[in-house]
């Protein structure tokens, strides 16, 4: 099950500020000729406002844009308000972003009489009646198509995708539908003239796309026939925790960037000692004005949870991938967790 709050910056905004109920607003820089729209709102949206699009541009295709500026310490507690509530319903979690979150209902589900409607009509109203805020579920086999499900009905919609949605209406589905993908390699794609889901899967196609989608071919094409299932818990390796940032105006100052990443290293590494959690995997993230995506991985040779090795990884990592380029979002990941106690206890096999 895929959980997402609709335009989570925007709402929080406008929860902020009620005068402007009914009006199209986004967040962003004040700076209306070189800022970027982080978050518009739906109303924003009817006009072509999409986040990523310069303000100047936004502004032309709606004039009466109200632009209001970042507020990330609110953000971050209506965030940890809602991943609060998300902890009551499942232990099995795994966080994605400041508002978005994967978790493994199938046990869950039992207790609500295997409806799995119900589960999420649920969780959706605890939201709102607590944080007023609206949420978008998507339900499936596998985290991509469950991602999937979750776009095609905002906001606030509920999709479930069984065997015969996959094949009626996924496959019929354009590829940059898929999560991922990045419209370089959509229009990669589209220049050997595949177009939609059923032709990436298909078998005659396979050599072809491989050459553009390189080692995620085969994993992808199973996520979409529905062949892999979710899986967010391995045995005592249970939940990534991640961060990411996307700036209101894009950066190329190493310094400025680096300053920005201190604050994503510090979140993550708080949240790993608080849920008493370790890592030996770390990876970074970067995105282009071009939603071009970059991502480093390291594998620690042990498990860590201290704040100064996680650091010091991540500035490896970044010094290597970053090459002076101009990017708008930033995200650390850190993977294969266990839980602290195991690992004392693995340790203590060996004293």
């Amino acid at each position: 099950m895929h959980l997402d709050i609709d335009a989570f910056y925007a709402t929080v905004s406008e929860l902020l500020h009620p005068e402007y109920e009914n009006f199209p607003i986004a967040v962003g820089s004040l700076n209306s000729r070189i800022g970027i729209i982080s978050s518009p709102n739906y109303l924003a949206r009817s006009y072509g406002v999409k986040a990523a699009m310069p303000i100047f541009l936004a502004k032309e295709l709606c004039p009466n844009l109200i632009i209001l500026p970042s507020e990330h310490n609110i953000y971050q507690s209506y965030s940890k308000h809602f991943f609060q509530i998300i902890n009551k319903y499942a232990n099995k979690i795994e966080i994605t972003s400041i508002d978005e979150c994967f978790i493994d209902a199938t046990d869950l589900v039992k207790k609500y009489h295997n409806n799995i409607r119900l589960l999420a009509t649920k969780i959706q109203k605890e939201i709102k009646n607590k944080l007023n805020l609206s949420i978008s579920i998507g339900i499936s086999y596998n985290k991509t198509i469950a991602k999937m499900a979750t776009e095609l009905n905002k906001p606030s919609g509920i999709s479930i995708i069984d065997e015969n949605k996959i094949i009626n209406l996924i496959y019929e589905l354009n590829i940059n539908k898929i999560p991922y993908i990045g419209e370089i390699k959509s229009q990669e794609l589209y220049a050997i003239n595949i177009f939609k889901i059923k032709e990436l899967i298909a078998t005659e196609n396979k050599q072809k796309i491989s050459l553009v989608l390189g080692s995620i071919y085969q994993n992808l094409v199973n996520d979409l026939k529905g062949l892999s299932e979710i899986k967010i818990i391995d045995e005592d390796i249970y939940k990534t925790i991640s961060h990411s940032k996307t700036f209101n105006e894009d950066l190329n100052d190493f310094y400025e960037i680096s300053n920005e990443m201190n604050d994503l290293i510090l979140t993550v590494t708080n949240r790993l000692k608080k849920c008493n959690l370790m890592t030996n995997n770390i990876s970074i993230y970067i995105k282009y004005p071009s939603f071009k995506t970059k991502i480093k991985q390291k594998q620690l040779t042990y498990y860590t949870d201290d704040y100064q090795t996680i650091f010091l990884a991540i500035k490896n990592l970044f010094k290597i991938m970053y090459k002076d380029e101009t990017i708008r979002l930033i995200g650390i990941s850190l993977n294969k967790l266990v839980k602290k106690e195991n690992v004392k206890k693995q340790l203590f096999l060996f004293d």
